[in-house]
């Protein structure tokens, strides 16, 4: 759990966020994970009322062999106030992540992802959704 006051010029409101984790290892190469996210704050809705979000996301990571790896994540987001995206609306994501170890500390990755929203001009005018692919860097330390 996660609490503070959200001081601005404005508001000086409580915010609460819940955060749940569970992992679990069926296989030395299979990871699964799932993640649960609610969170209220006040007079933040509309009129002034309360506004309350949730998240909840899934993943499953595959290990191929020591350097190559797959990652499947889905996440749903449900702002129904419109408090943390400007509207109220529910945000969907599913990414399809492959990467690769150069060192043990150096992994390249290639990510496609695809978002949507139950509202049109969310990520541009007329649209509700999109796609993206990157390519990553990550060094660890």
């Amino acid at each position: 759990m996660i609490a503070a006051t959200a001081a601005d010029v404005t508001h000086d409101d409580q915010r609460i966020v819940y955060d749940s984790i569970l992992t679990y290892q069926p296989h030395k190469q299979w990871t699964l994970m799932a993640n649960f996210d609610y969170g209220s704050e006040q007079g933040t809705g509309t009129g002034g009322s309360d506004s309350e979000w949730v998240g909840v996301a899934g993943y499953a990571h595959y290990d191929a062999t020591d350097r190559v790896g797959l990652t499947l994540r889905s996440e749903i987001f449900d702002d129904m106030d419109g408090a943390r995206t400007g509207i109220e609306q529910t945000l969907f994501e599913t990414t399809l992540t492959a990467g690769y170890k150069l060192t043990p500390a150096m992994e390249t990755r290639l990510e496609y992802r695809y978002d949507a929203s139950n509202h049109n001009g969310f990520f541009g005018p007329g649209e509700d959704n999109q796609s993206t692919i990157a390519a990553e860097l990550i060094f660890t330390f």
